[in-house]
């Protein structure tokens, strides 16, 4: 049926093949798989504004890593130590 329709319009829409799911063509999957195994695990969010703090919190921990400016000898927090009290 989808490519009955394609076929009806005249040469104006032309199809394209996509490959299955594949994460390392994306590089925003290492950053989540990474997320899900050592920065935010277990971590369940109320809502995208909450998710986005703790999410930018982990991207600013990655980058001191990354440009060895965080301290030696310590772990990333895991989620229930960075909980902010009000």
């Amino acid at each position: 049926m989808t490519q009955e329709f394609i076929a009806a319009q005249g040469g104006r829409l032309i199809t394209a093949y996509l490959p299955p799911y594949a994460p390392e063509l994306n590089p925003v999957e290492y950053i989540w798989g990474y997320w899900k195994h050592h920065e935010l695990p277990g971590f369940c969010p109320d809502d995208l504004s909450e998710l986005g703090f703790f999410g930018r919190r982990a991207l600013r921990r990655m980058q001191r890593v990354l440009h060895g400016s965080a301290p030696s000898g310590n772990k990333p927090a895991c989620h229930y130590n960075m909980q902010v009290s009000n």
